[in-house]
């Protein structure tokens, strides 16, 4: 008796399917035939990109997303709202093929951005792929958008209607030497200032050192919509300024807020500064900076010790910067900072033709 090989049905031509999520959506697609799967079990492609455009961040998903794939999904999307992204958008529209664990990972991400009151939705026209969300009823779960622009402009519109109001971040500025301070807090606020954070509270200063906490305002605008934008710009722009390289992501005012808080830090041996999510710590004459992670951030909550202690404060930064790789292009920053998006070099993961593409390009 001849026993049939339940891996080769429910397929169609040129479709490469891998058992048994991959059956499943077969099924629901309605792609039922009995084909042979000449290349089943061949490695496929998913390309992951991600960039920030009006308050949302949009994910560019492209090939397939099975159980093979998934987890890289599964990694960026965790990554993301580590970092404080709750508001994303997936771009389905060069997705090839979706199964099951691919689904189990979009409700995952969900869930996850909508524990900080965030939101994951779609852009997807394929009628193929639109059929798996409308037969899983996860249609009614997801907003699904036609186009990017589309999703945009609803965003945008929801903003509008709830009146979105502007965003408190904390800031704290520890000092070993009370003299200087002054200078030092102007220069503080004035870089807060240029990207629309303005303080609104100032907290009595603890005296002997010095350590003031003061709260201040993220205020959008067309130019930085989003506080993380604000805050990642912040973190490059010291950076920059630390290397005295030129900065073209920040404008002349920008630029010249970091350059008088940087002369300010000259008044001082050892610091601790946190705008938000960006801390910086100077150490004799040495600066280190890094936006920390919603993780990460929550950790130095829990140790206000760190604060107020700027060897701590360095090893911890060095702790969590460890595996941080420094861009090839010579800029002196963490590659993911440098080149947002981008294959890391020494990532291997990636074989091929296209992972050597990818490795190989400029920077």
């Amino acid at each position: 008796m001849e026993v049939c090989r339940p891996r080769e049905r429910f397929l169609m031509p040129g479709r490469r399917y891998r058992w048994p999520n991959d059956i499943l959506a077969a099924r629901f697609l309605g792609e039922a035939s009995e084909i042979p799967n000449t290349d089943a079990g061949e490695p496929v492609d998913l390309k992951l990109e991600h960039r920030f455009e009006g308050g949302l961040t949009i994910v560019e998903v492209a090939g397939e997303v099975d159980v093979y794939t998934a987890p890289k999904l599964r990694e960026l999307l965790i990554g993301l709202v580590g970092e404080g992204h709750f508001h994303l958008l997936l771009n389905m529209e060069k997705v090839d093929f979706l199964d099951s664990t691919a689904l189990g990972v979009l409700v995952g991400g969900l869930k996850r951005v909508r524990a900080h009151d965030g939101s994951l939705e779609l852009v997807c026209t394929q009628e193929r792929i639109l059929k798996i969300f409308k037969i899983t009823g996860l249609s009614k779960v997801f907003g699904i958008y036609t186009s990017t622009a589309e999703a945009l402009a609803a965003h945008r519109l929801s903003a509008e209607k709830q009146g979105e109001r502007p965003l408190d971040v904390p800031i704290r500025i520890y000092l070993t030497d009370e003299e200087g301070h002054r200078t030092i807090e102007e220069g503080v606020e004035g870089l807060a200032a240029s990207f629309r954070i303005d303080v609104f509270d100032r907290l009595p200063p603890v005296t002997g050192s010095w350590f003031r906490e003061l709260r201040g305002r993220f205020h959008k605008s067309d130019a930085v919509p989003t506080v993380d934008e604000a805050l990642a710009k912040i973190t490059r722009a010291i950076e920059m300024q630390a290397l005295l390289k030129p900065q073209a992501e920040v404008d002349a005012a920008q630029g010249d807020a970091v350059a008088k808080m940087i002369t300010a830090l000259e008044k001082t041996s050892k610091a601790v500064i946190q705008i938000g999510s960006v801390m910086l710590v100077k150490f004799d004459d040495s600066i280190v900076v890094r936006n920390l992670t919603q993780l990460e951030l929550a950790h130095w909550e829990q140790n206000p010790v760190l604060f107020r202690d700027p060897a701590a404060a360095l090893e911890e930064l060095q702790r969590a910067t460890a595996n941080d790789q420094v861009c090839r292009c010579g800029s002196g920053l963490a590659r993911q900072l440098c080149h947002p998006g981008r294959v890391d070099p020494d990532d291997r993961s990636l074989t091929g033709p296209q992972g050597d593409a990818q490795r190989d390009a400029p920077e």
